[in-house]
């Protein structure tokens, strides 16, 4: 009985379709940026100059010898969101809606630093 109300429940999403046409689907559509690997000098580096991103990913390489610490401008070995090596740290999507012409919300790559110890390694991803 409880697999067919799963099958009832995947058969009504699928023949009910999404709520929004193709064309305002590829409104959504993004492009995700993956830079060189950065190599810690025990200073706080900008993920970007400028830029925006829908998300944000961090990573910090787990053969690393200290945290990754995350954060603005003034993020140093105790300021800032510590990320393990081997963690990460994911800034999540922020609200999208095709159908809005403005406002969309962005991160500003500009604002967001991290801390990395001299010869640790950091990956950072993100999508706009």
């Amino acid at each position: 009985m409880k697999r067919l109300s799963i099958l009832a429940i995947l058969i009504g999403l699928l023949l009910g379709g999404p709520a929004y046409s193709p064309v305002e689907a590829q409104g959504g559509l993004v492009t995700i940026t993956s830079p060189a690997r950065v190599t810690g000098s025990g200073a706080a580096v900008q993920l970007a100059a400028s830029g925006t991103a829908r998300w944000v990913q961090i990573t910090a390489l787990a053969g690393n010898s200290a945290t990754v610490q995350v954060g603005g401008s003034n993020v140093s070995t105790t300021i800032g969101v510590p990320v393990a090596a081997g963690g990460g740290m994911f800034f999540p999507p922020m609200p999208f809606d095709s159908r809005l012409a403005t406002n969309q919300s962005y991160y500003s790559l500009s604002n967001i630093w991290v801390y990395v110890a001299n010869g640790d390694k950091v990956n950072f991803t993100w999508a706009n």
